[in-house]
């Protein structure tokens, strides 16, 4: 979905997360979407997110934590937190932020 996708790039661009886990993040369930636990709700327009996955980087692992809003097609990050193997909690994106995922012409 475009809000796991934006979350990924979220966590790519953490200096905070990608020195704890190297670059690039990564979601270590590939598509094997059933190491993907929540939801994802559209009704046209509208919907919610509330998904937790685990993400990988060469130099460690974690489990991210996404809930999303999409509103007149665009989503926003409402909370991005990733729980780092051995070094806690990070919070990635700490507020909303709209989500621009106009296709590319």
């Amino acid at each position: 979905s475009d809000c796991y996708q934006q979350a990924l790039q979220e966590m790519n661009n953490s200096q905070e997360l990608t020195d704890a886990i190297g670059k690039p993040v990564e979601s270590s369930s590939g598509w094997r979407f059933w190491q993907i636990q929540g939801h994802i709700n559209i009704n046209n327009d509208a919907g919610d997110a509330d998904m937790t996955f685990p993400v990988k980087g060469p130099q460690g692992t974690g489990s991210a934590h996404v809930v999303a809003r999409r509103a007149q097609g665009a989503w926003s990050i409402e909370t991005l937190t990733v729980d780092v193997d051995g070094d806690g909690q990070m919070t990635i994106v700490p507020g909303s932020k709209e989500i621009d995922m106009e296709p590319a012409e």
